[in-house]
């Protein structure tokens, strides 16, 4: 969180034009650059965090990780959604018989109750065993034959027997793997139980075939013409799919979690506290870190502190990642030289790699991996732990937490209000960026201690759900040094990667903020897909509207601090008035697909907005938007500006590779508001 009005200003000296990609040789101009002592109030203080990226218009990622650890929940829930539908006579005390004991089962895994988990799952398949006999038997045949609403008894039959399949090859494996030290709480001592979590996956994994083929027979359903039906019938649809999903990739993560968790040697990550406040493709500005040790499934958790100005790169270090080509030209060379500038990149693992090697360059502690969080996760967590107060006395909660940190922070600690306690305006900027990211870290290190050290007493269902929705959102992300396991995040959909597969099409939707300051927490952004063409190749074109919107209203521009209003002073050279927005805009066409008929109305920067800077900047071409091309998908980039209560709208024509079986989806930049 910290002031960068002294960011990237004119007549800074720098001794060159920038490093190479290591694959020409072209040598760029000299031209003026960010000093380091320039480049300090920019370190120390630049940084917030909220976002909100999913949603309607968003790509639904998977919740694997999260939904493979409460694949257990899955079940209890499978067992009861069965018994709902059921309606006649013996089997609706068999039903209720089940609702009661799959309450019983989740209390007991909850609390750690091994053996009473054991017997209630033995019970459990029992009664589902009685229960799918009595439905399928000959005497409830006939019902299959009435007109209408025989086949929602047909439906009644097929998941009672759905039911008595994974309870008694799912369920009761998962029960009898149970650690029997009284030890299985999935969440405990301050972290995960890795021998819990490996004996919930691996009983799933090794039933795959079973859970897919559960699944299929579940799909084939139509809609249920009972009405207590419909409901059910939509919950075990979505648990089944859920499930499902996870018995594929269960095998995998039950080798890989041990390690990512720490069972064979302690491993470290460097956590980063993100904000969308200043918008980068990924998310936000990485404006506090910490290292955070995971010691067999425990974390600790280190102090949060602001970048300082070490996290520069180092250019006549070898070990420092270059740049490609294709970087340089949509990111600017910022994105390389400069650990906050680095998720400029959308690609999270990439922009990982860079932050490492800027790490590594000044021979800090080794790490493993680094996570992202926000504050849109922060206020999560605290709706889960209850709330927190600052040192100052502020309470901040699962209400208020993203909008405080992403804006009010900025409001309460301006450079203004500390312009009365020094006359130099530098000083006062430094002053209220280091209170800023002080006030940031606090509250991170409040929440984040809160979560994993009393995680043991957070609701097991809840903390799921958080998890998996964050993880969803891109809200919280991984990526880890170890190939094997970096490989199944990004298969997972958890490592906050843009999509290599031409089988499920994924157009990418990024802003990020041009000129570094803290007014995007007023950025709305929508892209709505439209009617849609197959072609004759197999391909299919679909249209797509992609609106941002600047929310901030002229008269708030007016009374907020420049932090909000108004970025550097080279960024106020070119401002048109206060609030108006300077954005990169990426748009990725799927993997073998293309954008095409990309019309614009809106502001765009000229192609020369940026000259006096060489490629520090993502630099405007000739036209409003410029094609180019990022690991063979086709992309799109162009400098948008707008000012209060206007937006920019982007309409286009997106065809996806013939090779596609999914629908295309959208992935988007995580915003503060949504």
């Amino acid at each position: 969180m910290d002031n960068p009005s002294n960011g990237y200003g004119q007549g800074m000296p720098r001794s060159d034009g920038g490093r190479l990609s290591a694959s020409r040789n072209v040598q760029h101009p000299h031209v003026q650059r960010p000093s380091r002592e320039d480049l300090a109030p920019y370190g120390a203080a630049n940084y917030t965090s909220h976002g909100s990226k999913r949603g309607h218009r968003y790509t639904q990622r998977r919740h694997i990780i999260a939904a493979a650890i409460a694949a257990v929940v899955v079940l209890l829930l499978i067992i009861p959604g069965a018994a709902l539908v059921i309606n006649g006579k013996s089997a609706m005390n068999d039903a209720r018989t089940l609702m009661n004991q799959g309450s019983a089962l989740v209390s007991q895994i909850q609390s750690g109750d091994v053996q009473g988990a054991q017997r209630t799952a033995t019970n459990l398949s029992s009664i589902a065993k009685q229960l799918d006999d009595n439905v399928g038997s000959p005497l409830w045949a006939p019902l299959t034959l009435i007109p209408v609403y025989g086949e929602d008894i047909r439906q009644i039959r097929t998941l009672a027997n759905v039911a008595s399949k994974l309870s008694e090859q799912v369920l009761i494996p998962i029960t009898q793997g149970l650690p029997s030290d009284g030890n299985a709480r999935l969440f405990a001592n301050g972290g995960f139980n890795v021998a819990v979590i490996q004996a919930i996956l691996m009983p799933i994994g090794d039933a795959s075939g079973v859970i897919q083929s559960c699944e299929q027979q579940i799909n084939e359903f139509g809609d249920s013409h009972i009405a207590q039906l419909q409901g059910p019938m939509m919950s075990v649809k979505s648990l089944m799919a859920m499930l499902s999903e996870v018995s594929g990739f269960a095998g995998d993560l039950s080798h890989a979690l041990p390690g990512i968790l720490g069972v064979n040697e302690p491993r470290t990550y460097l956590i980063i506290a993100c904000s969308e406040a200043e918008l980068r493709s990924v998310g936000g500005f990485p404006g506090s870190t910490g290292l955070m040790t995971i010691d067999n499934g425990k974390m600790e958790i280190g102090a949060l502190t602001a970048p300082a100005l070490t996290f520069v790169q180092e250019e006549e270090k070898e070990e420092v990642l270059p740049l490609t080509d294709e970087e340089r030209l949509l990111f600017g060379d910022r994105a390389g030289e400069y650990f906050y500038d680095a998720g400029y990149n959308p690609h999270f693992p990439r922009a990982a790699e860079i932050m490492k090697s800027i790490w590594d360059a000044r021979d800090r502690e080794p790490i493993d991996g680094i996570l992202s969080v926000d504050p849109v996760f922060l206020q999560s967590v605290l709706g889960l732990i209850g709330a927190v107060t600052t040192s100052e006395g502020i309470v901040v909660d699962g209400t208020n937490a993203a909008e405080i940190l992403m804006n009010s922070a900025y409001i309460m600690y301006s450079t203004e209000s500390f312009e009365e306690e020094t006359e130099d305006p530098r000083t006062a900027s430094m002053l209220a960026g280091a209170k800023q990211n002080e006030f940031f870290s606090e509250i991170a290190l409040l929440a984040l201690d809160g979560f994993f050290g009393n995680i043991g007493s957070v609701d097991m269902l809840k903390g799921v759900q958080v998890l998996g929705e964050s993880i969803a959102s891109k809200h919280i992300y991984l990526w880890v040094t170890n190939p094997e396991e970096q490989a199944l995040l990004e298969k997972l959909d958890a490592a906050c990667a843009i999509s290599m597969s031409e089988a499920e099409p994924e157009l990418g939707v990024y802003l990020a903020t041009t000129i570094g300051y803290k007014g995007n927490w007023y950025v709305q952004s929508k892209t709505t897909i439209g009617n849609s063409t197959k072609n004759a190749d197999g391909s299919t074109s679909y249209q797509v509207m992609t609106q941002i919107t600047n929310t901030l209203s002229p008269d708030s521009a007016n009374e907020l601090p420049r932090i909000i209003t108004n970025p550097d002073q080279y960024g106020r050279d070119r401002i048109r008035s206060l609030g108006d927005m300077i954005l990169d805009v990426y748009l990725f066409a799927p993997m073998g697909g293309a954008i095409t008929d990309l019309r614009v109305e809106g502001t765009f920067a000229p192609e020369g907005f940026f000259d006096d800077m060489g490629t520090w900047y993502t630099r405007p071409g000739a036209e409003s938007m410029t094609q180019a091309s990022y690991n063979g998908r086709d992309a799109w980039y162009g400098v948008t500006m707008i000012e209060p209560l206007q937006s920019t709208t982007l309409t286009y024509t997106v065809t996806t590779s013939p090779q596609a079986v999914n629908e295309l989806t959208v992935d988007t930049t995580p915003l503060g508001q949504e």
